[in-house]
């Protein structure tokens, strides 16, 4: 069944620009090649990322003022735009995800697609949390690359193997050795399931300091994954303890987007729940050092199907008064949506 959400802006508009002057135009696309900016004098690597998917493998529609219907993500619509940036972006690419990707309740249907989506997606490391430990038979095979370093099997007091997950994954790109490393924390709603009897979610510092001591000099940047339930403060307060210059970059979903520093450490978050991708570009010198300051986080991308044709996108904010009118003024003219000069078929 598909979600309904409807967007009734235009309603609004006269009286919000009586009171507002300009305002910025959020465009949520990467539409032409013009959108990617490189800086020459350093290497660059592109990661494509995703967090929060919630099982959300079908359409999504929005209703714009009663009048048209847009298709936002899906399965092909996330396919299309990953494969379309991995194709198109010049720099080598990793895809992450920092996990949730099936729902806390989830829904037999929904899940197989869900994991069968992910699992033709080939991405590099998806982190694991209790939502796929609770839902996720441990024997179903799956072709997803699990990682979280703190969730501990008790009999073992290691760190849990159950859907194949791993603490870390060490990746070579051109030469650049990328440690990726997942932190969980426990969501406490989920105290008493029997999915999780046997498993411990360990102190994610501690954790991560054995885990960093064991990579020693075979990683060249660090990059940790984290989750914490949109819990900006437990995000934040996780991030605080980190040792100094431990992490080269967090990557993690708190339900917001952006490019922030949290103590000194580079944070990227993005807004996932099936509607959104993040890209970032981070560079690295000839020493293979990570340039923090040279970090480029996009726009989140959104899945549109189709774009308004005067905006190159197909998201609204009710802030953007100039971009409001145009889409009026055009009579709501769709295109196909494109990504970095490419028409998307979707």
């Amino acid at each position: 069944m598909q979600k309904l959400k409807a967007i009734n802006l235009f309603i609004i508009l006269i009286f919000l620009a009586s009171c507002q002057g300009d305002l910025k135009r959020f465009q949520y696309s990467l539409p032409n090649k013009k959108s990617i900016t490189t800086n020459e004098e350093y290497k660059k690597i592109s990661i494509i990322h995703t967090g929060n998917f919630n099982e959300n493998s079908s359409v999504i529609s929005e209703i714009v003022d009663s009048k048209i219907l847009l298709s936002i993500g899906g399965s092909n619509a996330l396919k299309g735009y990953i494969s379309t940036l991995r194709e198109t972006i010049e720099a080598p690419t990793l895809l992450l995800d920092t996990g949730n990707f099936i729902s806390f309740n989830s829904v037999t249907e929904k899940r197989n697609a869900t994991i069968k989506l992910y699992s033709e997606l080939n991405y590099d490391a998806v982190l694991l949390t209790e939502s796929e430990l609770l839902n996720i038979p441990n024997e179903q095979e799956t072709q997803i690359p699990f990682i979280a370093g703190n969730i501990i099997d008790l009999k073992s007091d290691s760190i849990t193997t159950r859907l194949n997950n791993k603490a870390y994954t060490i990746k070579d790109i051109e030469g650049v050795k990328i440690a990726l490393i997942g932190l969980s924390l426990y969501n406490k709603k989920s105290q008493g399931e029997d999915g999780l009897s046997g498993i411990y979610f360990d102190d994610p510092i501690a954790r991560f300091i054995t885990i960093k001591n064991e990579i020693g000099k075979r990683a060249d940047l660090i990059i940790l994954l984290l989750h914490a339930h949109r819990d900006q403060k437990a995000f934040n307060e996780t991030i605080k303890r980190l040792p100094p210059n431990s992490v080269d970059l967090v990557l993690g979903n708190d339900g917001e987007a952006g490019l922030r520093t949290v103590n000194g450490q580079t944070v990227v978050t993005n807004k996932g729940d099936g509607k959104y991708i993040g890209l970032i570009d981070i560079y690295i010198d000839d020493e293979k050092n990570f340039i923090a300051k040279q970090t480029r986080s996009y726009p989140p991308i959104k899945l549109c199907s189709q774009f308004f044709d005067v905006s190159a996108d197909c998201h609204i904010d009710r802030n953007d008064l100039e971009k409001i009118k145009s889409i009026k003024e055009s009579n709501y003219k769709l295109i196909k949506a494109r990504v970095l000069g490419k028409d998307l078929e979707l």
